[in-house]
């Protein structure tokens, strides 16, 4: 706890003093770089937001901040803006595979699934076997009621990633009980009609 206020503190003094060096110099780029960095490591995001912001004007083709923005507009539920920060990313750089996969996550967040799931189908164009996006679309999948498409998805992201796939195979398992009770429940249906129609 003391190390964190220490470093706190730190983050604290360097922060007056990149302010202190933009509002005298404005144009100063590696100064806003850094004061936003500062900002996001002491959670202050809006401010970060507004720090990059002040940066992006000056470095407008930086596709990593733009990418790092929309991040961070994630960060704050703001996930329209950090769509249009991700889209301004992938304009610079059309293969900038961490925009893209961002930019997914922020579709999925405005529940459109769909446009989640292609931008996962770009990643996974440029890399294939990508375990973040193979895990991201069989989310989006099962948001959008194919269980069946989203196991699959797991399965295969567990075959890319058989070291480190926990959150992969918790849901595959979720989904495979979702199915065998949507299942069995069918089942129960089709026999309590069968009972009606027989009895009534």
């Amino acid at each position: 706890m003391k190390l964190i206020n220490l470093v706190n503190l730190v983050n604290l003094v360097k922060l007056k003093a990149l302010a202190l060096a933009v509002a005298i110099n404005p144009d100063f780029i590696s100064g806003w770089k850094l004061k936003a960095k500062v900002e996001w490591d002491l959670f202050l995001y809006s401010e970060a937001i507004a720090s990059y912001g002040m940066y992006l004007k000056l470095c407008p083709d930086d596709f990593n901040i733009w990418t790092t923005v929309g991040a961070l507009h994630n960060a704050i539920g703001k996930s329209q803006e950090a769509l249009q920060c991700f889209d301004k990313a992938i304009a610079i750089n059309p293969e900038f595979v961490s925009a893209i996969l961002n930019k997914g996550y922020a579709c999925s967040r405005l529940a459109r699934y769909e446009d989640a799931i292609e931008s996962y189908d770009e990643v996974l164009y440029l890399v294939p076997g990508h375990y973040q996006a193979l895990l991201n679309k069989g989310h989006s999948w099962q948001c959008l009621g194919q269980p069946d498409k989203a196991v699959a998805c797991y399965l295969d992201a567990i075959a890319a990633n058989p070291n480190d796939c926990r959150e992969a195979t918790a849901n595959l398992v979720n989904c495979r009980i979702a199915m065998n009770l949507a299942a069995e429940k069918k089942e129960l249906l089709t026999f309590q009609q069968y009972l009606k129609a027989k009895y009534n």
